[in-house]
């Protein structure tokens, strides 16, 4: 059996301080792939003194990783600002390549986490940075059969409800992102995918998506499109 193989993964879905196990699949990920840096980038880390929160923690505080992650609030206290390179900055698809540049994020980076309740495609479909990893959040209320993404807008937390299901991207729509960009996608955990870089796995290796086990996630359960966001076009990629 080969580490990548979805039966085998998903035997690594613990948790640490995560919310759905996604550190410790990591941590396995890592195991097998070699980091060649030893550092990660989270968008969306949330207080990280919190469980559920933030993804790369674990990596930073077991295995001794640097980090940068990006959140929109002070809401973190100073020194685990300092301790996790923590910045205050809005991310979106037209400043996320300035924003690399800015705190100098190497080429050799391991893992990329994409995590902004919105345009999480849009983001990663514009990032030129190549990580051996990415952990992208996906819609849970989408069909799998369905490849669609909600619209490019840097400005809809202006308008679209927090509460909304009108967010993200289906898993299809992520999985043949990833293809174009030369990743494989290899794991479903709560509700975000783990892809790797094609040459990781086996060529033409090709996870079956009813196998990951998608589910509608709790958050999900409660969201409807409310009159605000209702004329919203999904976008068709």
């Amino acid at each position: 059996m080969k580490w990548y193989d979805i039966d085998e993964l998903k035997k690594y879905h613990k948790n640490h301080y995560a919310q759905e196990g996604e550190d410790g699949l990591l941590e396995y990920i890592f195991e097998n792939i070699e980091p060649k840096s030893k550092f990660a980038v989270e968008f969306g880390a949330g207080h990280v003194i919190k469980e559920g929160t933030t993804n790369i923690k674990w990596l930073v505080d077991k295995f001794e990783w640097k980090s940068l992650m990006f959140e929109v609030t002070d809401k973190n206290h100073k020194v685990l600002r300092e301790k996790y390179n923590i910045k205050k900055e809005m991310v979106d698809y037209k400043n996320i390549n300035n924003l690399f540049e800015k705190y100098n994020v190497t080429e050799n980076i391991d893992l990329v986490v994409i995590d902004v309740d919105g345009q999480d495609y849009w983001i990663w479909e514009t990032l030129t940075w190549r990580p051996q990893v990415v952990e992208i959040e996906f819609n849970t209320t989408l069909d799998l059969n369905e490849s669609k993404v909600m619209m490019k807008d840097t400005n809809h937390f202006n308008w679209r409800s927090s509460n909304s299901s009108y967010y993200g991207a289906s898993v299809l729509a992520l999985k043949k992102l990833g293809k174009k960009k030369g990743y494989t996608l290899i794991d479903c955990c709560g509700r975000n995918l783990f892809f790797v870089l094609d040459e990781l796995v086996e060529d033409g290796y090709d996870v079956n998506l009813n196998d990951l086990g998608v589910e509608v996630f709790c958050v999900d359960k409660d969201r409807k499109m409310n009159d605000v966001d209702s004329d919203k076009k999904w976008v068709e990629v």
